[in-house]
Order: structure tokens, then C-alpha cells, then sequence
């Protein structure tokens, strides 16, 4: 409900903040009449995504301070059980619950093993229209990872021996969880994933130490349901 309930308030607040200033182009008339009325006429699934998109915003913003005070954070997603959540605090009707963000102070290197694998950025980035690739710019990332904002991809050396550390400090079960080797496979085999030499390695160490595990028949089942039903690719799909 802030949307269409603070819509008003919050022009009039911008304005008293020097962030509607005339010489911008704005004017009374034009807010009431144009900008006021346009904003109360979006349609509620419309503000539900753009409020959860500030939401978003809103928690990046936390993660990033969070991370620079030295501070451990992360999201929680619940939700398989609508309303159980805004149940357990007592939420409004109209407030919506999207993520828990949990805080703390880690046991882990504050690198966290490295950067996780990322899809390649012509993947994610199109130029003028989509499907048209955006190539990334060399001299651009060697600026970002001068700036520690693009780091050495995961596995760093020694994170499985501290995660084994940590798990043997709290009596927890060593070791990282595998997928099929057919999955694990066809991951590699990927051209949309960027995957390092290092990543690349541990990978065919694992597949070469073998014992790893199948998919159970029930949740083969359901993703094949899936597929059905929604256009979700099942095992090796």
C-alpha cells in the first residue's frame, strides 16, 4: 500500500528536500495533474514488482555495508508456505515478505573460498537489442579487479581444508556435496558458463575420484513434471 497510500506524501516530501526543483521542469500543476494520477494508476502487480525491486536495492545496499564493516550476511529464502512467515511476525495484510537477511560475524575467510562462478557476460548483457551481445571491455575489468570488485574464482587453495576445519570445530559432516557426474559433466561442458582452470580442475579431480551420487527417482519425476508444466529443463535437458 505505500505506493498508492504515500504516493502524495513523498512528491511533497522530494519537493521539501530540493529534489523537485523547478528549473528541472517541474511545476504543481504538472504533478498533480500528470505525474500524481499516472502513479496511482499503475496497476497493483506493476508496484508489487517495483517495490520489490527497491526492496532489492535496500538489502544490496545493507550486503554491501555489511561487508565493509567486516560484518558476515546473507539471504534466506523462505516462501514454500505462503503467509507462514508474515504469520510468525504478525505482518499487516498489505506488507509483503520477500527475504531474511541474516547477520554475523563468520569463521570463514572473508573471501569465502572466492568468486562463484558467473555466466559469461555476453550472456547476461545484450547491446541495442537482445540477443545481440554486449562483449565485456578488457581494460574495464582490469579496472574492476584492481578494485577487488571482480577476484580469483572459487576454489581458492585451502578452502575445502577450512571448510573441513570449521565442520570439525562444530562436530558437522566434512566435505562439499556432488552432483551426478553426467551433471557435473555437462556443466563443464556448457559454453554459457565461464568457468576458470581452477574451477575446471577440481572439477575433473572430482569426477576422477568417482563415488559420486545419482538422481533419485522421485525428484527425476518432478522434473520432468516441471518441464511439463512450466518449460523447466529435467536432468540432462
Amino acid at each position: 500500500d505505500a505506493w498508492y497510500g504515500r504516493a502524495n506524501d513523498s512528491l511533497s516530501a522530494l519537493s521539501l528536500s530540493a529534489g523537485i526543483a523547478r528549473y528541472h521542469g517541474w511545476s504543481y500543476d504538472f504533478l498533480m495533474r500528470q505525474t500524481l494520477p499516472r502513479l496511482m494508476g499503475f496497476p497493483r502487480e506493476r508496484t508489487d514488482l517495483l517495490l520489490r525491486f527497491e526492496t532489492g536495492l535496500a538489502v544490496g545496499q545493507a550486503m554491501l555495508t555489511a561487508v565493509a564493516l567486516g560484518v558476515g550476511t546473507g539471504l534466506v529464502a523462505f516462501g514454500r508456505r505462503p503467509g507462514g512467515v508474515e504469520r510468525a511476525f504478525a505482518l499487516p495484510d498489505h506488507y509483503r515478505f520477500t527475504w531474511a537477511q541474516a547477520l554475523g560475524y563468520p569463521l570463514e575467510d572473508p573471501r569465502a573460498g572466492g568468486q562463484r562462478p558467473r555466466l559469461r557476460f555476453e550472456r547476461l548483457f545484450h547491446d541495442g537489442k537482445f540477443g545481440v551481445p554486449l562483449r565485456a571491455d578488457p581494460e574495464t575489468d582490469d579496472l574492476l579487479r584492481e578494485k577487488g570488485m571482480l577476484q580469483e574464482q572459487a576454489p581458492l587453495r585451502g578452502r575445502f581444508e577450512e571448510i573441513d576445519r570449521i565442520a570439525a570445530q562444530f562436530g558437522r559432516e566434512p566435505g562439499c556435496v556432488h552432483w551426478p557426474a553426467a551433471e557435473i559433466r555437462r556443466l563443464l561442458d556448457d559454453p554459457a558458463w565461464e568457468f576458470g582452470p581452477g574451477f575446471r580442475a577440481h572439477a575433473e579431480a572430482v569426477l576422477a575420484a568417482g563415488n559420486l551420487p545419482e538422481y533419485p527417482e522421485e525428484m527425476r519425476e518432478l522434473l520432468e513434471r516441471l518441464q511439463a508444466e512450466r518449460g523447466v529443463s529435467a536432468p540432462g535437458g
